[in-house]
């Protein structure tokens, strides 16, 4: 599998480790895994916090992959990090977007299992104010 992946991508594997790529993340970042996770081991979780310097790490119990999402505490958290992190676009910035934004879901035709996934990550990426997605080169 390592060679064909070589092949097909021109880099090994753990050339696109998440662990990796935010090692050198200047960002603050919110990482929220739960233990009882069945798709993802909490080991990840905890593996991605440790690796970014400016993370802070959120341990759950019994809420699963998706549950996190749907948690008020976790929101409230979540909210409480973007609250202390996030910077501010200008308003007129803010309003071209959101003029700008799809009316309908971004995401339709993504299986909705995987929904959760995109949603976490564009709440974690607004909350640390970023303005582009981590690189994966």
């Amino acid at each position: 599998m390592e060679r064909c992946f070589l092949q097909r991508y021109g880099n090994p594997v753990t050339h696109y480790a998440i662990e990796r790529m935010v090692a050198d993340n200047p960002l603050p970042g919110l990482v929220i895994h739960d233990r009882a996770d069945q798709l993802v081991a909490f080991s990840e979780g905890a593996a991605i916090a440790q690796a970014w310097p400016q993370a802070q790490f959120i341990a759950t119990e019994g809420l699963g992959h998706g549950g996190i999402l749907r948690d008020p505490e976790i929101i409230s958290q979540v909210v409480a990090f973007k609250q202390r992190h996030a910077r501010p676009a200008p308003a007129a910035d803010r309003a071209t977007a959101l003029a700008q934004a799809p009316a309908q879901d971004p995401a339709p035709d993504l299986a909705p299992d995987l929904a959760p996934d995109l949603a976490s990550t564009a709440i974690l990426a607004e909350a640390a104010g970023a303005s582009q997605p981590l690189p994966l080169g």
